[in-house]
């Protein structure tokens, strides 16, 4: 059975890569002049992930503002504005977007 739906973390505070984040969440970092996360939706896209949850927290307007200029794969939003959850916390809040069929997890700054 093909995965077709991925987790993706987008949601830290991006304290690491400080002054990159100072204005911009990690998930929208420019490498190669295009957005962290849009590496890691085209390569999910690529190998057949045809929805997306990414999980929003630091600057998450920002980050939902550009997510909507996507087209493929679906994106849902899981909200995490009112209190950080953590990995572990991140994915069982998004549970109910992501489904009952297995699943991949992605961090958002992962460029493969």
């Amino acid at each position: 059975m093909p995965i077709e739906t991925a987790m993706i973390l987008g949601a830290g505070l991006g304290t690491r890569m400080r002054p990159l984040t100072d204005l911009v969440p990690k998930p929208l970092v420019r490498l190669d002049g295009r957005a962290l996360i849009d590496h890691a939706l085209d390569r999910l896209s690529a190998a057949g992930v045809r929805r997306a949850v990414v999980n929003v927290h630091y600057l998450a307007d920002l980050l939902e503002a550009h997510l909507k200029t996507r087209a493929h794969p679906e994106i849902l939003v899981s909200d995490e504005r009112a209190q950080l959850l953590d990995t572990g916390g991140g994915v069982l809040k998004a549970l109910p977007l992501l489904g009952p069929d297995p699943f991949i997890i992605h961090n958002s700054d992962s460029a493969w």
